[in-house]
């Protein structure tokens, strides 16, 4: 018996697949639950959360760059920091 499953990012039973809201809070568990409300994904506070297709990206605020893990203030001599 074939079965089918929505990509991660997704919801559905694997025939209709709709993007999942993470800036919302819904996302999927590491065995495949679908878990709504777990909160925004983005955990630094001076981010904002933008969900894009099938996953989401978090933005820092102006004048701040992410550095892998959350937001950090750029450096005026930093010629490796792109400063939104």
């Amino acid at each position: 018996t074939n079965t089918c499953a929505c990509d991660g990012g997704y919801a559905g039973d694997g025939v209709a697949c709709t993007d999942l809201d993470e800036c919302g809070g819904d996302r999927r568990a590491a065995n495949g639950q679908l878990i709504q409300g777990a909160g925004n994904p983005c955990l630094d506070n001076r981010t904002s959360c933008s969900n894009t297709d099938g996953s989401f990206e978090c933005i820092c605020s102006a004048g701040l760059y992410f550095d892998g893990t959350g937001c950090a203030d750029c450096s005026p001599d930093s010629t490796t920091c792109v400063c939104n």
